[in-house]
């Protein structure tokens, strides 16, 4: 195979990963200060910095003094631009680097090191390739080793990334599941009446990261004195998502209500649901 062949040692795949990874933003604030500074930060030294540097350099990489003789004025002037980009790369990389990670943001700040590494990695052998005065059929494949490393690590922390922000914008449920009621007999005489759990268009226990549920029972009115009850998600899960009143009667009306519990806080009580056992 001819050198000339490798006289562009950027790869497809290589500029792909140049032109950068987003880091999602969202429009809900961080629950903690720190996070916010975190997340913004990212949004300033990512999204604002090294992208578009990034996309600069990506651009020179495809200009056709690229591929021009090494030793030639054309070739320099366009090394010199594009160090330059890659100047502001390893900038932006460095503030990066330095940023302390927010509470909630551990470990993708972790995975986000493990990126930058990658990317100062891959960096510093594209610049030591171009420096050359030859071509060199290794540097191409170093270079796409390189790449493929720094594209890995960069999928990784923008996964992570994506879930801790999602946490750290985490708040406390606003709402409350679907309730239906269904009745057994009771063993022990009289029935047993069921509170059955089901999510509703803006209740899904797994989004809202539900944890336990309280409950009260009211039997004839809502203004008697209430029966408490709460348990974690995961019994709840285990018995059917319902809740259970034993030694009801045929003929008897019953009030029930509900709370949703996350790490962040508790929802408000939901509005009374109603039902008479069938005499």
């Amino acid at each position: 195979m001819s050198t000339q062949k490798y006289k562009g040692i950027i790869t497809a795949l290589s500029i792909s990963l140049i032109l950068g990874i987003t880091a999602p933003q969202t429009a809900i604030a961080d629950n903690l200060p720190a996070d916010t500074t975190y997340s913004d930060s990212i949004n300033k030294f990512n999204n604002l910095e090294l992208i578009p540097a990034s996309e600069k350099y990506g651009a020179l990489l495809i200009e056709p003094a690229g591929i021009s003789k090494r030793t030639g004025a054309k070739y320099k002037s366009w090394l010199k631009r594009v160090n330059s980009s890659m100047n502001k790369m390893y900038t932006a990389l460095s503030k990066l680097s330095a940023l302390p990670a927010g509470p909630s943001y551990s470990k993708s700040d972790a995975q986000l090191k493990q990126y930058i590494e990658a990317y100062l990695t891959y960096l510093q052998g594209v610049k030591a390739s171009l420096s050359r005065k030859k071509v060199l059929k290794s540097d191409q494949i170093t270079d796409r080793i390189y790449a493929d490393a720094t594209t890995s690590a960069g999928d990784a922390w923008i996964a992570l990334y994506a879930e801790d922000s999602a946490a750290s914008n985490f708040s406390a449920p606003t709402t409350t599941p679907n309730i239906t009621f269904t009745v057994a007999d009771d063993p022990a005489g009289g029935k047993i009446l069921y509170a059955n759990l089901a999510n509703a268009a803006n209740f899904d226990p797994v989004a809202l990261r539900i944890t336990s549920y309280d409950v009260e029972w009211y039997v004839g009115s809502t203004t008697s004195t209430p029966l408490p009850n709460s348990a974690d998600i995961e019994s709840v899960k285990a018995g059917g998502n319902l809740f259970s009143l034993s030694q009801a009667v045929a003929g008897g009306l019953y009030f029930f209500r509900i709370k949703a519990i996350n790490s962040v806080g508790t929802s408000p009580w939901s509005t009374f649901f109603q039902a008479i056992i069938a005499s």
